[in-house]
C-alpha cells in the first residue's frame, strides 16, 4: 500500500492505504481536475509520523552529572523498569532491541500481564530484535553480520505484547550484566482522527 497522510492543527498522522477504484473525476476547476478517491486501509489504525524510542537496562551517558570535565570516564545508569505514558487511542505494537551480553533476558509489560523471554544468553556482539506487530511478528538474532530467525530461542510461555493507552509499566529481567541495553520503539496508534 501507499501512505495516506492527515494533518490538522492538533495531529499529524499516516496510514497505509490502497485506492479501491480509480479516481472518479467529477469536475474541472481552472487547471485542476477534482476527483473522488476511495481508499482501503489493511491496518485500520492511524499512526504517528515519527517513531518513539525509550531506553532501559544499561544507559550510557546517563546518570551522575558533575560540573566538571572528566576524561576517560563513561557515566551510565541502570534502569530495569520504567513507565511508558502511551498517548495513542489504539494498542501499539513494539519493536524491542536487546543487545548483549545478557543471560536469558525477559521483558514484561506488567500493565497487560504479558512477558517475552529468551531461553538462551546473548553474547556481547549479539543483538536480538523482537517485533510484536500483528501479521509481522518476528524475533531475529543479529551476530557478526549474520541474521538468524530467533523464534526457536523464545520461551514457549512467551506472549507478544503491545502498549495499551495510558501508563504501561515495563520490567526488564536479568539486569545483572552491566552493558546490556534495551531499546523499545513504537508508533502511537489512533482509531480515528
Amino acid at each position: 500500500p501507499g501512505t495516506l497522510y492527515y494533518d490538522n492543527d492538533c495531529i499529524s498522522v499516516k496510514i497505509g492505504a490502497v485506492p479501491r477504484v480509480p479516481g472518479d473525476f467529477v469536475e474541472r476547476i481552472k487547471n485542476y481536475n477534482k476527483a473522488e478517491i476511495e481508499f482501503q486501509c489493511p491496518i485500520p489504525t492511524w499512526k504517528s509520523l515519527e517513531e518513539t524510542q525509550v531506553f532501559m537496562a544499561y544507559i550510557e551517558d546517563a546518570g551522575l552529572e558533575l560540573p566538571t570535565e572528566l576524561n576517560n570516564i563513561i557515566l551510565a545508569n541502570t534502569v530495569n523498569e520504567l513507565d511508558i505514558d502511551y498517548a495513542g487511542t489504539a494498542s501499539a505494537p513494539v519493536r524491542i532491541a536487546i543487545s548483549g551480553p545478557t543471560a536469558t533476558p525477559s521483558i514484561t509489560n506488567e500493565t497487560v500481564g504479558k512477558t517475552i523471554k529468551l531461553t538462551r544468553s546473548l553474547s556481547q556482539d549479539e543483538l536480538l530484535v523482537i517485533n510484536t506487530e500483528r501479521g509481522h511478528k518476528s524475533a531475529t538474532l543479529y551476530s557478526n553480520d549474520t541474521e538468524t530467525d530467533a523464534f526457536g530461542y523464545l520461551s514457549p510461555t512467551s506472549k507478544f505484547w503491545e502498549l495499551k493507552p495510558g501508563i504501561n509499566h515495563i520490567v526488564y529481567g536479568d539486569g545483572s550484566q552491566t552493558h546490556t541495553s534495551v531499546q523499545i520503539s513504537f508508533y502511537e496508534r489512533y482509531e480515528g482522527v
